[in-house]
C-alpha cells in the first residue's frame, strides 16, 4: 500500500471521428460494432509517495479535499507546478517552504532527502512532456489512491 498518483490526458474521441476513423474502427473491432467510443485516456505522469506533489494538487486543484477522486487540472496549473519545482531546485534551502512534504497514511517520508529531489525532477520531466502534447488532448485529470 502507498500513495499512488496519476495525471491523465483525455481526448474526447467523438469530436475527432473524421480525423481518427482508423483509431475508432480499431476500438470498435475490440468492443463490437455497437460500441461508440467517448474518450481515450493516456497516463501522462505517475508518482509513488511523492507527498509534496500530492499536497500541491490537494491544496491547489482539489480545494483541500483529499478524497481519491478525479479532478480537472488546467494547463496553467501544471505549468505553475513545474515552475515551483524548478524554484525549489534553485533554492534548495527553502524547498520545504515552496513544496512542503505532507504526512499521510502510507505517504512515505517527509524528509527533504534524495527521494524528495527525485520526485521534484520526475515531476518536471513528466509535466514538461505532458504539456508539450497538451494541444492534442482535451483535458487533464489528477487522482491519487492509497
Amino acid at each position: 500500500m502507498g500513495l499512488d498518483m496519476y495525471l491523465i490526458l483525455n481526448r474526447d474521441v467523438s469530436k475527432y471521428l473524421e480525423d481518427d476513423e482508423g483509431t475508432i474502427e480499431a476500438i470498435r473491432a475490440v468492443g463490437g460494432r455497437d460500441l461508440e467510443p467517448r474518450s481515450i485516456t493516456y497516463r501522462a505522469a505517475y508518482w509513488r509517495k511523492a507527498n509534496q506533489i500530492h499536497k500541491w494538487f490537494v491544496d491547489n486543484v482539489q480545494d483541500g479535499r483529499d478524497d481519491c477522486q478525479k479532478y480537472y487540472v488546467g494547463k496553467d496549473s501544471l505549468q505553475k507546478l513545474v515552475d515551483l519545482c524548478k524554484r525549489a531546485e534553485a533554492v534548495q534551502a527553502s524547498a520545504g517552504e515552496i513544496l512542503p512534504p505532507s504526512e499521510g497514511f502510507f505517504f512515505g517520508s517527509t524528509k527533504i532527502d534524495d527521494g524528495y529531489w527525485y520526485d521534484i525532477r520526475q515531476t518536471i520531466e513528466q509535466l514538461e512532456a505532458a504539456l508539450s502534447v497538451a494541444g492534442k488532448f482535451d483535458y487533464f485529470e489528477y487522482y491519487a489512491s492509497w
